[in-house]
């Protein structure tokens, strides 16, 4: 094994076991809250900018269509 690979397996385990310590630990603190809140957050800024690619993809195309009009 690698030292990279050692790197990498001993930061995945740290990172997990703060996870679980985290949620066993602190449901009753609202840090659990916090982090279920925050990935929820997360998940709908992505979602947001998405259709605002998208919307501003049509905007693109209606103003292509609105130029070869004139």
């Amino acid at each position: 094994m690698s030292s990279r690979s050692q790197l990498a397996y001993i930061y995945k385990w740290w990172y997990n076991s703060l996870l679980i310590f985290s949620v066993s630990t602190c449901r009753d603190c609202g840090l659990y809250d916090a982090v279920v809140l925050t990935k929820k957050l997360i998940n709908q800024e992505q979602e947001i900018q998405k259709q605002m690619a998208e919307f501003r993809q049509q905007v693109t195309e209606f103003m292509g269509q609105l130029k070869m009009t004139q």
